[in-house]
């Protein structure tokens, strides 16, 4: 993730631009407008993880994770909430 999002240290994030409020705006309000994408990958950290924009990136990059590195079904889940738990780290140190 770190790699997507373009830092080698968690304290980096500080340095990270968000994404631009308009886009992911637009993208709340109508799911067929340009969404998030992974490189480079731009959580909304102003924003809640249940957000639109944050689900979808969220999503984008798991199934990334799922397909490169072959994961079981049964452990698509705990992809998810290790993504979770990176958002919420990132999160708390951008705030």
């Amino acid at each position: 993730m770190q790699r997507l999002i373009g830092i080698t240290q968690d304290a980096a994030i500080a340095n990270i631009s968000l994404p631009l409020d308009s886009l992911v705006d637009a993208f709340a309000k109508d799911l067929t407008q340009k969404g998030p994408t992974l490189q480079p990958m731009r959580f909304a950290l102003d924003c809640p993880y249940s957000h639109s924009w944050n689900h979808e990136l969220a999503d984008k990059f798991v199934n990334r994770i799922v397909h490169e590195h072959t994961v079981p079904e049964e452990d698509v889940l705990l992809v998810h909430e290790i993504c979770r738990q990176r958002f919420d780290t990132l999160q708390r140190i951008w705030q």
